[in-house]
Parts: structure tokens; C-alpha cells; sequence
């Protein structure tokens, strides 16, 4: 049970990687564009925000895997704080998206 939940919350850490790499890297690009269903010119106008969101994603992907990893390593209760730190702010931004 325990590695099926490390096994979404790292599939979960990997979605944010690539949320990171569309907000802050390809923000502007068509496909970008097409996917988040802006015109150039709100790309243009919204690219920093973008670009802070999308570090905002990765931090959340990288206190994940830290603590995947440190699961990993045996350090269970910092290894589980990491890992529902990061889920759980994965989850409760989500709820506010919906």
C-alpha cells in the first residue's frame, strides 16, 4: 500500500516537472499555448507570472522526490512529512483549480 502511494506521489512529482517545464520554459510557444488556450499576446503579457508559477510546481515536485527519497534511505517520519508536505499542497491547489 505504502509503495503504491510513493508510486503515484512520484508520478504526481513528475506531472509538476512537467507543468514546470511548459510555465517557466515554454510559456510563449504554440503548443504551450494551445495546451493553456492563450492568444500570443496573453502569453507575452502573463510570462512572468508563468514563470514564477512554474518554479512554484517544481518546488512542489522536489520536496516529493526528496522525501521518496529519503523514505528510501529509511528516514521514515522525515521521509513521510517531505512526501505529504509536497502531496498535500499538490492536492489542496488542485482543489482550488476545481
Amino acid at each position: 500500500m505504502i509503495t503504491a502511494g510513493l508510486v503515484f506521489a512520484a508520478l504526481a512529482a513528475l506531472l509538476h516537472v512537467y507543468i514546470f517545464t511548459m510555465e517557466s520554459l515554454t510559456w510563449t510557444s504554440p503548443r504551450t499555448r494551445a495546451t493553456f488556450g492563450t492568444t500570443p499576446e496573453e502569453a507575452e503579457t502573463t510570462r512572468l507570472l508563468a514563470f514564477n508559477k512554474g518554479f512554484y510546481n517544481l518546488f512542489l515536485a522536489i520536496v516529493t522526490g526528496v522525501g521518496i527519497t529519503a523514505l528510501a534511505l529509511g528516514y521514515r517520519p522525515v521521509g513521510a512529512a517531505l512526501v505529504f508536505a509536497g502531496v498535500g499542497s499538490m492536492v489542496a491547489a488542485a482543489l482550488v483549480l476545481l
